[in-house]
């Protein structure tokens, strides 16, 4: 073999199993963000390239080093630089989209599992001040095969396995709810309430005392469905920066939490904050078995139709309510044109205002999709 080709040949060989160990370090991330079922595809093509032609390398190089036929081994070797030059490039391409893919960026048309959404939506979360991160958030298109998109975010206190819990859970409960899709409050809080009741089993049997808030809206057309559980939060962003509340917090100390808690028997208890039994500072969540008498699973519900002067849902734990007012949010979203670089913008700026809390944003863009999604079914 002349001595550029031999050259030509390591370079490649070297490159190409840089690649692979790249791309296969890369398939190893379990992040999945709400992107094309296509594009997620070129994740496993550029590892089978990497595989396939890394192994021919490795054979090519063998034969080059082993066999009694020099000019053969440098015959086969100069082709398969030739080749390799190509599928190089490939992975290389490969590896880019499926790597941009996996920085989670949005907005996103479509959920982790490639179903298709109403509306598109960006997302940010960040563990802030905290020592770990307690808030979850989800995302499901076409439920049970219905023209129905679900969004949620879910706030944990005293861990997160409450949050996750419902994360994984509320969409199966969702589409089993006796009333699902036709009554979307009903529906809505035979889930909630399911869920809850299994999250207790669960935390008695495993000695579980956390719990979570719960905002979720369900859409459908032009109509969503607000339910909320606590003190996260959704409101509507209009054209001219205006908002319209989709949800509103249940605090112990309000009129008719703190009667419904002492009728009960307990006790609303200054702490800091106002506090049930001098313990949480929300009235309602799920989980929380040692306060469930007082701490109800019981979601309130706001409805609306979304019409051409909506731009955003935001959807957030009070991690950015606790330093924003909702006008506050509806005029900064309103000078953004993008639901994912809102829903980053509103977290950063939370954060830099001091928020101790972790912050969850999520932002729907109902600028988009809407009567496409019925279509699409």
């Amino acid at each position: 073999m002349e001595d550029s080709e031999g050259a030509n040949f390591w370079v490649l060989a070297t490159g190409l199993l840089a690649s692979f160990a790249f791309v296969y370090l890369f398939n190893k991330s379990d992040k999945v963000g709400g992107r094309k079922q296509s594009y997620v595809r070129i994740r496993y093509l550029s590892f089978a390239f990497a595989f396939a032609f890394s192994f021919f390398l490795f054979l090519i190089t063998f034969i080059y080093l082993s066999t009694p036929l020099p000019v053969l081994a440098s015959s086969l070797a100069i082709r398969t630089t030739r080749v390799s030059s190509l599928s190089l490039s490939l992975l290389l391409y490969t590896s880019i989209v499926a790597l941009r893919l996996n920085s989670d960026k949005g907005p996103h048309s479509e959920d982790p599992k490639g179903r298709r959404l109403h509306y598109d939506y960006g997302v940010c979360e960040k563990q802030g001040k905290r020592p770990y991160m307690e808030d979850r958030h989800v995302v499901h298109g076409m439920l049970g095969g219905e023209s129905v998109t679900l969004y949620g975010v879910f706030d944990g206190h005293g861990g997160s396995q409450a949050a996750q819990y419902c994360k994984d859970k509320v969409g199966k409960a969702l589409v089993n709810a006796v009333e699902f899709p036709q009554d979307p409050e009903q529906a809505l809080t035979e889930a909630i309430l399911t869920v809850d009741k299994n999250y207790l089993r669960d935390a008695r049997k495993h000695n579980r005392d956390d719990g979570t808030t719960l905002i979720l809206c369900m859409v459908q057309g032009d109509t969503v469905t607000c339910a909320n559980v606590g003190d996260s939060r959704a409101v509507l962003v209009k054209c001219d920066g205006n908002v319209e509340p989709l949800s509103y917090d249940h605090k112990p100390n309000s009129d008719s939490e703190k009667a419904r808690i002492e009728a009960l028997g307990g006790k609303v208890v200054f702490w800091g904050v106002w506090r049930v039994e001098g313990i949480l500072a929300v009235s309602r969540a799920i989980g929380d078995r040692m306060l469930k008498k007082f701490v109800s699973a019981q979601p309130d519900f706001v409805s609306a139709n979304i019409t051409a002067d909506d731009t955003y849902m935001v959807m957030a734990s009070d991690g950015l309510w606790d330093v924003m007012e909702n006008d506050e949010v509806g005029r900064l979203c309103s000078k953004i044109k993008n639901a994912h670089k809102a829903a980053e913008y509103l977290a950063k700026e939370a954060y830099k205002r001091g928020s101790a809390d972790n912050i969850c944003v999520l932002v729907v863009d109902l600028r988009t999709g809407g009567d496409d999604a019925d279509n699409e079914e």
